[in-house]
């Protein structure tokens, strides 16, 4: 097959949802289209220059949404859609009719039309949110003083909940992006950026521990949950302040490092 029989997967989409690259920048952790659908790159391959001229980029990736696995094969040269992906954080101010989340962002902005994850989506992380989301705000029902958050995920028109947490939670998330900002800013967090904050052999550990999607990286929820977990096998209040207390100033050094 020569390279013009490829058609590499491009929508029709509003500019705003997709921007075009070169299939051979995409890279593991990045985003990609595939069927059009808004997908993660789990890992990619190239072949050798074949007789055409084009080495081959094959994509293994996963829908960002649904948790499909997807593939894609394309010329390196090639153009290829990447879904524009974001995510903002809400803070959950109620549960409306049973399934439709209350939401407000820290202007004060409100919004009403999400519904809780798993009534659209049936992943076991659609399930968990949703039944933190009921569980929290049954919480709150029952006199518990905590604040929950949430970030919504949205690509081509499709948002999500994702990312439930209690306030707590939330100043880990806030550690987690202050650490993805040094070196990748790609939403997951390599042995090498763990290691940053926590020394080489916890960072293995870590890893081993709390990845979850078996990628080798951890993402913000897999933090969130580790971090989370470690501070409950600490036994003192004072340990868990000084455990948390070095991660930080090992992030300061490494933010004073990465700009001198």
């Amino acid at each position: 097959m020569g390279d013009d029989e490829y058609v590499c997967d491009k929508t029709d989409a509003s500019a705003s949802l997709v921007v075009s690259t070169e299939a051979g920048q995409i890279r593991k952790g990045g985003f990609i289209m595939i069927k059009g659908k808004a997908c993660k790159v789990r890992d990619v391959s190239t072949s050798k220059t074949g007789k055409h001229g084009h080495a081959k980029c094959k994509f293994s990736a996963v829908d960002i949404f649904t948790g499909n696995t997807c593939e894609e094969l394309c010329p390196s040269t090639h153009s290829i859609d990447v879904p524009v992906v974001n995510k903002k954080d809400w803070m959950i101010q109620g549960l409306q009719d049973e399934t439709y989340v209350l939401l407000m962002d820290d202007d004060g902005e409100m919004r009403e039309d999400l519904q809780l994850p798993n009534v659209s989506f049936k992943t076991d992380d659609d399930n968990t949110a949703s039944q933190q989301i009921e569980d929290y705000m049954q919480m709150v029902v029952d006199g518990e003083n905590i604040e929950v958050y949430c970030s919504v995920l949205s690509a081509i028109g499709v948002e999500k909940i994702v990312d439930v947490r209690t306030r707590g939670e939330a100043e880990i998330g806030e550690f987690f992006d202050q650490i993805d900002m040094l070196i990748t800013k790609d939403g997951q967090l390599s042995q090498a950026e763990l290691a940053m904050v926590i020394g080489d052999d916890m960072a293995t550990q870590f890893i081993a521990q709390n990845d979850n999607n078996k990628d080798n990286q951890i993402n913000k929820d897999e933090f969130v949950k580790g971090v989370m977990g470690k501070l409950s096998e600490l036994d003192s209040d004072r340990a868990k302040a000084k455990w948390f207390i070095s991660m930080r100033n090992a992030l300061d050094q490494a933010q004073e490092d990465s700009i001198m």
